[in-house]
């Protein structure tokens, strides 16, 4: 098999090294290795897309719920996710359907839920659209019908207004800051974030003590990098073919603009003295009271205290390690693509399916799919039959 070089230690960058070591490649990992996941910290601590997580540890040769009782750990589901409004409002959303239509009746009457429920039920054909542009599928070029699939003429503007309630448009706006923009004009499939947590529920890691920072996965998945012979250099590193998977500004080519780095929230961690729910789990508040949302995770501590993780899009900064700036739909079809114009493949959070983690892990299978196909002639996709993958 061929040698290849995958470069950067990001989420993308150790999952493509995984699945490419299992796949009988010779890899390399050129990054510091006090870079390897080094903003695993960062990442959100509740889970979506679940399948995900169990379909990479697979593909690296060991089943998800083996490796992680192997380091002590397991996937259970999250609570609600808790809104909190400038009139003093509390909106638990949580991770099913049933659930929220209860919660938001509730809170906010039947009509509301009714226009809530609709509009997350309309997206499940945006989502299967999304899944096939992108996530699963390389982009193909937009036809009209892609474009009218994907709700390319609306914003998320256009649905907060169609919820006709200020709390749920406050949800819908805060999609886009959480993406990475504040621009009104943020594209309408952002909705697709609501829709995934809607359908696959919210998770988070646990060990017998409680729960445990999802930079605990990352671990695991460095412990597969090790077992799988993946080499880490600190240099660029001999080899037949590359894969970057570090963040990069695609040129748009004249006379468009190239895209921009997404806008990064300040991270910040703190201790307090108490946590503010159930002591089993990771809580998660988002702060809609001022200009724009803060989210943070708060986790229950041994010694009875709690360690808050909060990401604050009040105060945001451009960090290409975020992504890309999906300030417009046309913005969003500027994402890379599975290729460089130099030929070498490319899988991160300017990826094009964004910066959620499920996406990067996504786009770094999109690309190690495509990458052994174009150096053994093989497709090892899931949806080969004739490669036996199920």
């Amino acid at each position: 098999m061929s040698t290849i070089e995958v470069r950067g230690g990001t989420l993308a960058g150790l999952a493509a090294a995984a699945r490419l070591a299992k796949a009988g490649h010779q890899v390399v990992l050129s990054t510091q290795a006090a870079d390897v996941g080094a903003r695993s910290d960062e990442l959100p601590q509740v889970f979506q897309l679940p399948a995900v997580w169990r379909d990479l540890l697979r593909k690296s040769g060991r089943d998800f719920t083996t490796e992680v009782t192997r380091h002590g750990l397991r996937l259970v589901e999250a609570p609600a996710a808790i809104h909190q409004f400038a009139d003093g409002l509390e909106l638990s959303l949580p991770g099913d359907r049933a659930g929220q239509q209860i919660a938001i009746t509730k809170a906010l009457g039947e009509q509301s839920a009714r226009r809530w429920t609709s509009l997350l039920d309309e997206a499940d054909q945006l989502w299967q659209a999304l899944r096939m542009t992108g996530l699963e599928r390389p982009r193909p070029p937009l036809s009209r019908q892609h474009r009218a699939d994907l709700w390319s003429r609306l914003t998320l503007a256009d649905l907060a207004h169609r919820v006709q309630e200020p709390h749920l448009a406050r949800v819908i706006i805060s999609l886009g800051h959480r993406a990475g923009t504040d621009s009104r004009r943020a594209p309408a499939l952002l909705i697709s974030r609501m829709h995934v947590e809607r359908t696959f529920a919210r998770w988070q890691l646990a060990d017998d003590a409680g729960p445990v920072a999802a930079a605990r996965l990352i671990d695991v998945l460095v412990d597969r990098l090790a077992t799988r012979r993946v080499q880490v250099h600190s240099t660029d590193a001999e080899a037949d073919v590359a894969l970057t998977a570090v963040p990069e500004i695609p040129a748009a080519g004249w006379p468009r603009r190239d895209p921009s780095p997404a806008l990064a929230p300040q991270v910040d961690q703190q201790t307090y003295g108490t946590h503010p729910g159930d002591a089993r789990h990771i809580i998660e508040t988002v702060d809609h009271r001022l200009e724009a949302p803060v989210v943070t995770w708060w986790r229950p501590l041994a010694d009875g205290r709690s360690l808050a993780v909060s990401h604050d899009y009040r105060h945001t900064s451009r960090d290409l390690g975020w992504g890309l700036e999906p300030d417009s739909f046309t913005a969003w079809t500027r994402r890379g693509s599975l290729r460089t114009a130099a030929g070498e493949w490319t899988a991160s959070t300017s990826s094009a399916g964004g910066n959620e983690p499920w996406a990067e892990v996504l786009a770094a299978a999109l690309a190690v799919y495509d990458l052994h196909e174009h150096l053994t002639g093989r497709d090892i996709r899931p949806t080969n039959r004739s490669a036996g993958v199920k």
